[in-house]
């Protein structure tokens, strides 16, 4: 018997891991203004999975920012909150959609702030 595939996966764009820490900023709430530390799981143009110790509820606009470290100019981003889901640690995964939708530039300029899952640091090559 078939195993049932689940729902249909219904992104538009194909999610790619880059594990890196990030920082996210309320826009409104008791802490708007304040930046925390977050953490990528996944990007695509369309949006952008994070890993945060403070719950956002959906609909919630949020400004990210990547900063690989390097000297490279900080890039910023908004994303809205489209998904919650509780995980272990007290952490929260929230899926966030870009808006808008990143054009090839910008995608390009995330994935060079990020890193890819099992990327070598230059200095360890």
């Amino acid at each position: 018997m078939p195993q049932d595939p689940g729902p249909p996966d219904r992104r538009q764009h194909l999610r790619r891991p880059r594990p890196c820490a990030i920082a996210c900023l309320a826009t409104d709430g008791d802490d708007a203004g304040q930046w925390r530390d977050a953490q990528v799981v996944d990007v695509s143009p369309g949006g952008v999975g994070v890993l945060s110790g403070r719950r956002f509820e959906s609909g919630a606009a949020l400004k990210l920012r990547f900063d690989n470290g390097s000297g490279d100019t900080a890039m910023m981003s908004v994303v809205r909150v489209v998904r919650v889901q509780a995980r272990p640690g007290g952490k929260w995964h929230l899926g966030c959609r870009f808006a808008p939708v990143l054009g090839d530039k910008e995608f390009g300029d995330v994935l060079k702030r990020t890193k890819r899952a099992g990327d070598v640091p230059s200095d360890q090559n």
